[in-house]
């Protein structure tokens, strides 16, 4: 018999520099509860699997914690009619009893943009997946910033990428074969 409650983790991936590092601290928190987890990895790029369709374990789990949209919308709905308590990490919840952690990623990034124009850069370049939420939100800033301080947006210095992992090692053989070289580069906070 269980003793405490079944939390269910939905995540694209389970290992990683972010969700390698976020999925022990939580079943660590789990675990000093009594309580078990279930982790569902979503991801499968050579299927072209981005998030969870099926509703896994749906019954079994007691609450969800979603990191990044990792859901599909019939579940995320399915989450929304139920009473099963829920938290989005890394994106918004689209319901009201849902629960979200957000960083500010768009104040953050027009901060670092700003530290960097303030050091007398003014090339700087932007990369990630805009498709991301969070990366979007960095590159709203990113553009934010920009205007604020009267500088003109190039999208010849914004470098899209199509996932943050593998295609960020060859981020660099694209900068290189820019026109003009940025002087710096925002893109993501390493903590």
């Amino acid at each position: 018999m269980v003793q405490g409650k079944r939390i269910g983790v939905i995540a694209p991936h389970l290992d990683g520099e972010y969700y390698g590092r976020l999925l022990p601290y939580i079943h660590e928190a789990v675990r000093e509860r009594q309580s078990q987890l279930f982790a569902v990895q979503v991801a499968d790029e050579y299927l072209g699997i981005t998030s969870l369709e099926e509703p896994i374990a749906f019954e079994l789990v007691d609450a969800w914690i979603l990191i990044l949209p990792s859901a599909s919308a019939s579940f995320l709905e399915l989450l929304g009619k139920s009473d099963k308590p829920f938290v989005c990490v890394g994106f918004q919840s689209p319901y009201a009893h849902g629960q979200s952690v957000l960083v500010d990623n768009r104040v953050s990034m027009e901060a670092a943009v700003d530290h960097l124009i303030d050091h007398g850069h003014r090339e700087i370049a932007f990369i990630g997946n805009l498709d991301q939420y969070d990366l979007h939100e960095r590159y709203l800033g990113y553009r934010d910033a920009l205007e604020r301080r009267g500088l003109p947006f190039d999208e010849r210095r914004v470098v899209k990428s199509y996932d943050n992992l593998v295609e960020g090692a060859f981020m660099p053989w694209r900068i290189c074969c820019m026109t003009e070289f940025p002087s710096r580069l925002s893109s993501r906070a390493r903590t």
